[in-house]
């Protein structure tokens, strides 16, 4: 009895694993190469500018040069905790927007 080949056999085999003997492997392939063409078709979500962020929210109250110093006076291991903390209490409740604004005033207190 000869020996069949299974290297041509990929495409019309059935896959026994997770999804059970009756779904064909080129349904798996197919599926996933749907999937990774979608995912590739949504934009990623855009993060806000920090530097904007702060010109819109925060700027008619406080400086640059004043938050700067206050964040300055902090050790800079702990810079970016404080600065979560005093946004929450400060109507910065957007995460992404939150986090822009940290990093945007982390860098300019290091300046």
């Amino acid at each position: 009895m000869a020996m069949r080949s299974r290297s041509n056999d990929w495409a019309t085999e059935t896959d026994a694993g997770w999804l059970g003997p009756s779904v064909p492997r080129t349904a798996v392939v197919a599926a996933t190469l749907i999937c990774l063409s979608l995912s590739a078709a949504v934009p990623a979500a855009v993060l806000p500018d920090g530097a904007t962020l702060f010109k819109q929210r925060c700027a008619s109250c406080h400086s640059l040069r004043q938050v700067s110093g206050r964040v300055q006076t902090r050790l800079p291991a702990d810079r970016r905790d404080f600065l979560q903390r005093f946004l929450r209490t400060h109507h910065v409740h957007d995460d992404d927007e939150r986090e822009a604004l940290v990093s945007y005033l982390t860098a300019e207190a290091s300046k």
